[in-house]
């Protein structure tokens, strides 16, 4: 489940690296969340948790399955 919709600064699950863009630079690395208006694709305040996994283009951490775990930070995806 990807959480991504519009917002008036960027896109979330987006990041723009600079001022005045006509599009988002690229979608947020796995591993990582990103709420809107981030300035990279991997910001270090938003990693994803332990308890969720955060595949590219992450809006929020996506909290793991019933009978699944993770216990560490930065999953990609949840096997």
């Amino acid at each position: 489940m990807n959480h991504s919709k519009f917002t008036l600064n960027n896109i979330v699950g987006y990041y723009c690296d600079g001022l005045g863009l006509v599009a988002e630079t690229g979608q947020c690395t796995a591993g990582y969340y990103c709420p809107e208006g981030q300035t990279t694709g991997a910001p270090t305040v938003f990693v994803c948790p332990t308890g969720s996994y955060c595949p590219t283009g992450s809006a929020l951490p996506n909290i793991c399955p019933r009978g699944k775990q993770n216990f560490y930070q930065w999953l990609k995806n949840m096997y």
